[in-house]
């Protein structure tokens, strides 16, 4: 496949799921070869038209899918992707990278804070003391989960790390 791809995940399933910039979100079903097999393709307007730039599949085998317009996460009974709403979104709900903590909750990097996404979507939303836009200056290149469940957030300009406390 051509073109540009932002991130890329793999189901408990083996289906590998590829985000290209130009068509939206690919899963792709393999051989044990590891050949496809078969394409599925989810198209960038079920992402109201913008492109990936996260995919992750959280310990309740969810998968999400973080995009310049906000945060989808995928209905398997619907087989389409659905944009959660954010209350208290800025102007753009760019997200940058998506992890999931200890107490299961899902944490979105967005431009200027965290979303925290619990398991009954309760929304809680963390803006960062920062100056700038944390996803475009920070250009995240990961993110992890320690056992003692702080969140790293690693970028071109350092490790960042958020301490939660009960």
């Amino acid at each position: 496949m051509k073109g540009k791809h932002r991130a890329i995940c793999r189901d408990s399933n083996g289906n590998i799921w590829l985000s290209s910039d130009n068509d939206g979100l690919y899963r792709l079903q393999l051989d044990d070869d590891l050949k496809v097999i078969s394409t599925k393709l989810y198209p960038r307007n079920m992402f109201g038209g913008s492109w990936i730039t996260a995919i992750y599949i959280d310990h309740q085998k969810r998968i999400w899918a973080g995009t310049a317009n906000g945060l989808y996460r995928y209905n398997i009974e619907q087989d389409k992707f659905t944009r959660l709403e954010f209350p208290y979104s800025r102007k753009s709900s760019y997200i940058g990278a998506i992890i999931q903590d200890n107490m299961e909750n899902i944490w979105a990097v967005s431009l200027h804070g965290i979303y925290k996404i619990n398991l009954e979507d309760l929304i809680v939303y963390y803006e960062l003391n920062v100056n700038q836009d944390i996803v475009k200056t920070w250009y995240i290149l990961g993110t992890c989960v320690n056992r003692n469940g702080e969140i790293f957030i690693g970028g071109v300009n350092g490790l960042n790390f958020l301490i939660l406390l009960n």
